[in-house]
């Protein structure tokens, strides 16, 4: 049997059958829970980064002259410093999606854990309750 994936969208709380997609407010990447990927543990789950960090341009290295030469020599450092600036930009984002997603993921448990005390309370006050009425009926005895 094939696992079925879901889609989930932590800011709408979108659920559907197809892939659990994490999108938190403060965001700009993606994150993918598809077919590959354990929606219980999300293992396999993917992250795209959004439009905010570019790739650097892979320079065209064409050497004739020594000026050539020093020029795509320029150009290939400008492209490795550009390629730090692309994955610091990069892990940033990761970050602040990750941080969002668990954030959002800590509110909705929350809200749960919330939830389930406060009814097991009233569980708890109307067995005290029925408790409390059986005793007075045993007194009157």
């Amino acid at each position: 049997m094939k696992k079925s994936a879901m889609a989930l969208a932590l800011s709408a709380a979108l659920v559907s059958a197809q892939s659990v997609t994490l999108i938190a407010s403060a965001q700009a990447g993606t994150w993918v829970c598809a077919e590959d990927c354990d929606p219980a543990t999300l293992k396999g789950i993917k992250w795209t980064p959004g439009p905010k960090c570019t790739a650097p341009v892979e320079p065209t290295i064409e050497v004739k002259t020594p000026k050539a030469y020093n020029d795509a020599a320029a150009a290939t450092n400008n492209f490795i410093n550009g390629g730090n600036g692309y994955f610091t930009c990069m892990n940033d984002e990761l970050n602040a999606d990750f941080g969002a997603a668990q954030q959002a993921m800590n509110e909705t448990a929350k809200i749960y854990f919330d939830k389930a005390q406060a009814d097991f309370k009233t569980t708890v006050d109307k067995l005290s309750a029925k408790l409390d009425e059986a005793l007075k009926k045993l007194n009157k005895k």
